[in-house]
C-alpha cells in the first residue's frame, strides 16, 4: 500500500482532529510534515500533534514567499501519494510539482478554490497552471 504524504506549511490546531482520524485510520501509512508557522507568523504548528515531522520553512521577502526543506524531500520521487498546498507562493511545491509530473508520480492538491482576491487575481494564473501540474485538487472556501 502507499503511503499517504501531506506537506504543509504549518499545522495549526484547528486541524488537529483531521490529521488525528486519518493516522488512526492509515496508521504508518500516513506522514505529516510542516514548518514551525504559515505565512501570517501567529499561525502556528500545534505541536501536540506527535506524529508531525517538523520541516524547515525559509520565508523569503518579508514573508511573501516560501522554499521549505527537511527530510520529506526524500519522499518526493516514492511512488506515494503526495499532498501540497495549492499556494504559488511555496517555491519547493513547484519544482517537487514539475519533477512528480516529469516520473509519473501522483501529486494532489489542496487550497482555496480561489485568490483571496478573486478570480480575476494575477495569481490566479500561476495557481492554474499549478493545478495543470497536479494530478487531483481538493478545494475549500
Amino acid at each position: 500500500m502507499r503511503k499517504l504524504i501531506i506537506v504543509q506549511t504549518a499545522t495549526p490546531d484547528y486541524r488537529k482532529k483531521f490529521y488525528v482520524f486519518i493516522k488512526q485510520h492509515l496508521k504508518d501509512y500516513f506522514e505529516l510534515y510542516s514548518g514551525d508557522n504559515y505565512f501570517e507568523p501567529t499561525v502556528e504548528s500545534d505541536k501536540t500533534i506527535d506524529f508531525n515531522i517538523s520541516i524547515k520553512n525559509h520565508f523569503l521577502f518579508g514573508n511573501r514567499l516560501l522554499f521549505q526543506t527537511g527530510i520529506f524531500w526524500k519522499q518526493v520521487i516514492k511512488e506515494n501519494v503526495l499532498v501540497l498546498e495549492m499556494n504559488p507562493r511555496i517555491l519547493s511545491n513547484w519544482i517537487i510539482l514539475l519533477l512528480r509530473r516529469a516520473i509519473g508520480r501522483e501529486t494532489v492538491l489542496w487550497g482555496h478554490a480561489w485568490p483571496r482576491s478573486g478570480l480575476e487575481s494575477k495569481s490566479d494564473k500561476f495557481r492554474n497552471f499549478m493545478r495543470l501540474l497536479g494530478n487531483k485538487i481538493i478545494v475549500y472556501t
